[in-house]
This record gives C-alpha cells, structure tokens and sequence, in this order.
C-alpha cells in the first residue's frame, strides 16, 4: 500500500467508513451471472451440436438477496449540489443527478456526444470501468445503455460553461494538452480514473454530513425522485438504460411501495359515488 493510499484509509476509517469482512468464496450476484453466461454459452454449443445437453440445466443458480437502496431525498441532494457549486465537477455532479447515468458512463462520455443546442446526450457510445485495477475503454453495459437522453436547461447551462472551461484550459496547455475528446477529465485532459470520482464524492458528503450512500446510489435516488414525481416507469427504464421496464420496476418497487397507496386511493376516486366520498 502507498503512502497516500494508507492517508486515505485513515481517513475513511476516521469517518466511520469502516470496510465491511468479505466473505470466503464468490457472492451469489456473482455466481448468479456466471450461471446464466455459462447456460447462454452452453445452449449455442448444444444449437451448433458441439454437444447435446446443456450441462447448466441441471445445477440451481444461487437466489439473490434483494436489499433496499439507499437514496437521499430531494433536499438532501439540493444540499449537495448548492455546496459543489465551485467544485472542477460540478457539471458532472448535475449531470448525475439529473439523469442517473452510470459512472462509466460519465468517465467514458466524449464533448462529441452532446448537442447542447438540442439539449440531446448519446450515453454509452463510449465508457471507462476497472479492469484488473486498471481504467479501460467499454462500449457500455448493454445494447440499451446506448440511449438518446434529453436534458433539462439547467443542466444544458451548467455544461455549456463547463465546456467553454475545458476549451480555454486546452488553450492555455498548447502542446502539453492531453486530448483525449472527454467531457470531464483534468486541467491538461487526462481521464479521471473511475475510483477518484468516488473518493471525492465520499469526501464532500462526509464534510457535509450528508447520510452515506455509495456514489451509484445517486442513480437510485434519480430514479425513486423521478417515479414518485409521477414520471412514467417506460420514461424512467429508457433513461438508466434498464432492459426492460419490468426490471426497473422489480427494482425499485420496495423503494415506492407508497405509490402502490396512492394508485388504490386515485383509481378507487374515478367512480366511487358522490355519496360515499365522504367516507374514504
């Protein structure tokens, strides 16, 4: 461990953010996406007759304990990003909280990919996640994570001047300038490694005493503040690049269980009778 890496552990440990014992073996959200690549694979060797029984079949994948998000509500997010305000950042704070995009996505996302004219992004042409302690180039989780977002004009206005930043910081390096055409990345251009992203946001929200969530938890939070403010769940799905909007639902349905409530209550309300609406 480096000196700077054992600094930051202190640090974290200081705070409370005590690292949780791993348990011996694989967990079983591993284990269970190896299962269902290993019966793909086996099901194209049984269609091309390399063999003539899927060996997978036969053995139960582990059940995978479902566990609530955590998420922070509308005003503890304002908080944060009223205090990131001056943050090199802040445009990519906004763009997370405004779209719940993953954090590949933003490390990976290139200025080509916004027309900000439009108010338009195109996610997941492009993205950088951890390989064996190393950032690499993606092309995005899946074939939906490749998706037309549209953007709010806040958000639009709070990226217009992040890159008009990024263009006088390229000036100003010349030559030196590392062009690697990303949308956020360091003064001379070089790419943020995925990690350090997070670190940071640990940092802000333990300055600020803001409840402790896991930086992918703000994509969470996007998507429970976007279902509770009525937005359709086929509207929501499309915009975290889920595969199916049966997915996005099964997700997060013991995060909005309310609005379940609040369905019985509006449809009961269509036709009960002027009589009896005085008793519910």
């Amino acid at each position: 461990m480096t000196y700077a890496a054992a600094r930051r552990a202190v640090r974290r440990y200081e705070v409370g953010r005590i690292p949780k014992p791993h348990e011996p073996g694989l967990a079983p959200k591993t284990v269970k996406s190896v299962h269902i690549m290993l019966s793909s694979a086996m099901s194209v060797a049984v269609l091309w007759k390399y063999i003539s029984l899927n060996p997978i079949r036969s053995v139960k994948a582990p059940s995978v304990p479902r566990r609530n998000h955590s998420t922070w509500t509308p005003e503890q997010m304002m908080l944060f990003l009223e205090h990131v305000r001056h943050h090199r950042w802040y445009a990519l704070w906004v763009l997370e909280a405004s779209t719940g995009v993953r954090r590949s996505e933003l490390c990976g996302v290139e200025i080509a990919a916004f027309d900000l004219s439009k108010k338009l992004v195109r996610m997941a042409a492009t993205t950088r996640v951890i390989a064996a302690g190393k950032a690499v180039k993606g092309s995005g989780k899946s074939q939906k994570s490749r998706r037309l977002l549209a953007l709010d004009s806040f958000t639009t206005g709070v990226l217009t001047v992040h890159f008009q930043q990024l263009e006088k910081e390229k000036q100003d390096w010349g030559d030196a300038y590392q062009d690697h055409g990303l949308a956020f990345c360091w003064e001379d251009g070089r790419p943020i490694y995925p990690d350090t992203i997070t670190e940071e946001f640990n940092k802000i929200i333990d300055f600020l005493g803001l409840p402790k969530i896991r930086f992918h938890d703000v994509r969470h939070t996007y998507a429970t503040i976007s279902l509770r403010a009525g937005v359709h769940p086929k509207i929501v799905s499309s915009r975290l690049g889920h595969a199916t909007v049966a997915f996005t639902l099964d997700t997060y349905s013991a995060d909005i269980e309310d609005l379940d409530r609040d369905a019985a209550e509006a449809v009961i309300g269509l036709f009960l009778p002027p009589s009896q609406k005085g008793l519910v």
